[in-house]
C-alpha cells in the first residue's frame, strides 16, 4: 500500500490592490492605517502633505473629495476611515480584500476597443466616437 499523499494546500487568497492617500499626522488617517495593518493588508501609501502630484491623483480618483484618508481597493473608491470601519463591522471588508485585483486600465482599454468595434449610429454613436457619453 502506497503511503498517503498529503492533501494539496489551497492557493492563497488573492491579494487586493489597496491605495491609501493620507496626511502624516491626521488622527483619522492613523485609525485607518491601524485597521489595515491589523488586517495584514499590504497597501500603497501616499502621504499627500507636500506631494501635490499624489494629491491631484487622489482628487481625480475620488471625484474631487479632498478629505483624508481616501482609500481605494482594487480601483474602487471605499472612502475614508468611517466607511472602512463600517465595512469591517459589517463583515464586508474581508470579502472586498479577498477579491481578485482588477487591472482598471486594461478593463478601460478593452471597453474602448469593444465600443470602437461595435457599429454606432445616431447621436449616441457620434458622442461615443469622440469619447463623450
Amino acid at each position: 500500500m502506497a503511503p498517503a499523499q498529503p492533501a494539496p494546500t489551497p492557493p492563497p487568497p488573492p491579494v487586493a490592490k489597496v491605495d491609501f492617500y493620507r496626511h502624516r499626522f491626521s488622527a483619522d488617517c492613523m485609525r485607518a492605517k491601524a485597521l489595515l495593518d491589523r488586517k495584514g493588508v499590504t497597501y500603497n501609501e501616499f502621504i499627500i502633505d507636500s506631494d501635490d502630484e499624489s494629491r491631484q491623483v487622489m482628487l481625480q480618483r475620488s471625484g474631487g473629495n479632498d478629505s483624508v484618508p481616501q482609500i481605494f481597493i482594487n480601483g474602487r473608491a471605499i472612502g475614508g476611515t468611517e466607511q472602512l470601519e463600517a465595512l469591517d463591522l459589517a463583515g464586508q471588508l474581508d470579502l472586498i480584500l479577498g477579491e481578485q485585483p482588477r487591472d482598471v486600465h486594461a478593463e478601460e482599454a478593452k471597453a474602448a476597443q469593444v465600443s470602437e468595434e461595435a457599429p454606432q449610429s445616431g447621436v449616441r454613436g457620434l458622442f461615443a466616437r469622440f469619447g463623450r457619453s
